[in-house]
């Protein structure tokens, strides 16, 4: 995986990710609400 090649371990989050995170996260969320409506 990305993370062993990089060095860094699994639960530290860059400040990309963390900036990610709510971007992917409501994303799909909206994408199972399309998909239950």
């Amino acid at each position: 995986k990305q993370f062993e090649s990089s060095g860094q371990k699994p639960e530290t989050m860059t400040q990309r990710d963390a900036a990610m995170f709510p971007v992917i996260s409501s994303a799909a969320l909206f994408s199972l609400y399309l998909v239950f409506q």
